[in-house]
């Protein structure tokens, strides 16, 4: 069962840093509540393993491994919090020129479709004066 805990919390770790990294360089755009989200849930998971395999009523001996996860957990406590409150202007940034963006695409399509009603009204008028003309 602990090979199983290593293998999700380590996958979590990776997961996180992707999708920092990737926010970060602007290749993807996550939306923040849930890179938010996986950060608490990342946040929580690594609390309860630290507690539990460290704590002084266990028995678990320290190995390389548990090293490393005390390690990477420091440095991903260190990065959700501090790294995250520099990222989350930019990242907030970033989500507002999408809507507006997206905000002017819908204002272009609002157009398109006016001018097609229109053309399609006039297209309609001149079939009625060319019914009533012959």
């Amino acid at each position: 069962m602990y090979e199983y805990y290593k293998k999700l919390l380590s996958w979590s770790f990776y997961l996180s840093y992707i999708l920092y990294g990737l926010t970060l360089i602007g290749i993807y755009n996550v939306a923040p509540e849930y890179l938010h989200t996986l950060n608490l849930f990342i946040k929580i998971y690594v609390a309860l393993f630290l507690i539990i395999y460290f704590s002084p009523f266990s028995q678990h001996k320290i190995n390389e491994f548990d090293k490393n996860i005390v390690f990477t957990a420091g440095i991903f406590l260190l990065m959700t919090t501090a790294v995250a409150d520099l990222l989350h202007p930019f990242m907030e940034r970033q989500m507002n020129e999408i809507q507006n963006i997206k905000n002017k695409v819908n204002k272009k399509i609002n157009i398109v479709k006016s001018v097609n009603n229109i053309n399609n009204s006039i297209t309609e008028i001149n079939n009625v004066n060319d019914i009533n003309n012959h």
